[in-house]
């Protein structure tokens, strides 16, 4: 089935849809935000796994097939499945999403064993190249609806405290960077990403006591460094031209720290254990 929410469009939408309707299940809302919209989708699906798609993507006709026939080969039943996705358009022109993340697979389908560990430290497109059960992304809550700004993150994050995802290295989408969206002015307003961030990681440390510890120490670190940009970009917004210049330099800093720290052998690596399927 192919739902389609339509949050508060202003175009022609509601009339272009209506050529449609024996073949899209189409509802309309006033605008509530990205979180609300995907929510509502879900609530009238009927299928048992469900995926997303988002106005400015663009799925490969064989995108569900396989993450479906991932689910079906699987021995351990991973929370979710992410395919590979070619990103055009952007400033650094075009790359795969596992090239930008790291995910250097070396094997066509695998299951990565630490995503919490990754995701808290690396970039991982998400929304567009997910699909899992319907009653897992249930039991997870969904998408929190009062997050305008980083809810997939948000989601991300609680399903990768759950367990194992599954990962396909072919790309199975074409992510759009050139549309100015929620995701892309997030990256450019640092000040209200990196508290949004930093409480993500710090809900999901204090939802799940039991994670391992080497995880645990992991999202912790991640929490300090974070903590140290809030405190650089409230420095280098400074009116005081001594305190901004050591902002910008401790960010300076803190960029080639991160950059250094990622290299280092360390639980954070993705641990990926290649699937025969």
């Amino acid at each position: 089935e192919i739902i389609l929410i339509d949050d508060g469009s202003t175009d022609d939408t509601p009339d272009l849809m209506a050529g449609y309707a024996d073949r899209i299940h189409y509802f309309r809302q006033g605008n509530s935000g990205p979180a609300r919209a995907r929510n509502h989708g879900i609530r009238v699906s009927a299928g048992e796994f469900v995926a997303f798609l988002d106005s400015d993507d663009s799925w490969l006709p064989e995108k569900i097939e396989r993450q479906l026939k991932f689910f079906d080969g699987s021995d351990s039943e991973p929370v979710c499945c992410i395919c590979n996705a070619t990103m055009s358009g952007g400033p650094v022109g075009t790359r795969t999403a596992f090239e930008y993340g790291g995910l250097n697979m070396g094997t066509e389908n695998g299951i990565l064993l630490n995503p919490l560990s990754v995701i808290a430290n690396s970039f991982i497109l998400f929304n567009q190249v997910l699909a899992l059960r319907r009653d897992v992304f249930l039991d997870t809550g969904g998408f929190d609806e009062d997050m305008w700004l980083m809810e997939d993150y948000d989601l991300a994050v609680r399903l990768a405290a759950r367990g194992t995802w599954g990962l396909i290295n072919t790309p199975l989408l074409i992510k759009d960077d050139s549309t100015e969206g929620i995701g892309i002015t997030a990256t450019r307003t640092p000040a209200k990403q990196l508290p949004v961030s930093l409480r993500i990681l710090n809900d999901v440390l204090s939802d799940h006591p039991n994670l391992p510890k080497t995880e645990q120490s992991i999202v912790a670190r991640k929490m300090r460094r974070l903590r140290r940009r809030i405190r650089a970009h409230a420095l280098a917004e400074s009116s005081n031209g001594l305190k901004a210049f050591g902002g910008k330099l401790a960010l300076v800093l803190l960029r080639y720290y991160s950059g250094f720290t990622r290299r280092l052998p360390g639980g954070s690596k993705p641990q990926i254990e290649p699937c025969s399927w």
